[in-house]
C-alpha cells in the first residue's frame, strides 16, 4: 500500500530492497538556516555531539589527550553521558560536558571545528550542514551517508576506528592556512546543499498522491 518512500540520502535508498528502490525518492533534510546562523564570536571550541560509543566518544577523548592545548565541548543529545565516561573526562581539563540544548545558534557561535567520528552507518550527517552554515569545517568518519553530506572537499577519515588518521587530520586542520581553506570549503558545501533543496520536489510528490 506504500505509494512513495522518501529517503534522506542516496545511501539509504541504495540499501533498500530493489523492489522498494523503484518507489523511492531522495530528498535531503530541509534545514531552516535562520535556526543555525550564529553571531561570530571567539571560535575556540572543537564540538562533538552525543557521547556514546557508536558515535565515537572514545575517539574524541583520545584526541583531547593528544591536543592538550585545544578546548573540546561535548553535548549530550540522546541521553546523559555514562558515569564511566564522566570519570574519564574529568581527568582531562580541556573537555567540557554540556546538557542537550535546542539553541544551535549558541552551540555554533564559539565552535571552530565539528567532529563527527561516528562508528556506525549514518544515514546522512545533518550536523555537517548545520555546522557548514556557519563556515565551520568538519572532520568526520567516511562511513554511511556522511560523504554525501560533506561533499568531496571536506576532511573525512577512512580508518575511522583508528586514532592515528584522526590525529594527523586534526593537526592539519588546526593549521591557520588550512583552517581558512576548509572554512571556505564548508561555506561552499552549504551552498551546494542549498542548490539541492527538495522542498518543491516534496510538495510535488505530496500533491500527486491523493492519499497523502
Amino acid at each position: 500500500k506504500v505509494l512513495k518512500i522518501i529517503c534522506v540520502s542516496k545511501y539509504i535508498l541504495n540499501n533498500l530492497p530493489i523492489e522498494l528502490q523503484k518507489k523511492s525518492e531522495v530528498i535531503y533534510p530541509i534545514i531552516n538556516e535562520n535556526n543555525y546562523i550564529s553571531e561570530i564570536k571567539n571560535k575556540k571550541y572543537i564540538v562533538f555531539f552525543n557521547p556514546i560509543s557508536i558515535k565515537g566518544i572514545n575517539i574524541v577523548i583520545s584526541l583531547s589527550k593528544i591536543f592538550r592545548n585545544e578546548k573540546f565541548i561535548i553535548y549530550e543529545t540522546w541521553g546523559h553521558i555514562s558515569e564511566s565516561y564522566k570519570t574519564i573526562i574529568k581527568e582531562n581539563e580541556n573537555i567540557e560536558i554540556r546538557n542537550k540544548t535546542n539553541n544551535f545558534k549558541e552551540i555554533f557561535e564559539d565552535a571552530k571545528i565539528y567532529l563527527l567520528p561516528s562508528q556506525c552507518n549514518e544515514g546522512f550527517g545533518r550536523g555537517i550542514i548545520e555546522a557548514n552554515i556557519n563556515n565551520i569545517p568538519v572532520l568526520a568518519s567516511d562511513i554511511g551517508g556522511i560523504r554525501e553530506a560533506s561533499g568531496e572537499n571536506q576532511l573525512l577519515v577512512h580508518d575511522y576506528w583508528q586514532i592515528n588518521e584522526w590525529k594527523e587530520k586534526l593537526k592539519y586542520l588546526l593549521d591557520a592556512e588550512n583552517y581558512k581553506k576548509y572554512s571556505e570549503y564548508a561555506s561552499a558545501n552549504y551552498q551546494r546543499f542549498l542548490s539541492m533543496d527538495g522542498s518543491e520536489k516534496l510538495l510535488a510528490i505530496l500533491k500527486s498522491k491523493g492519499n497523502y
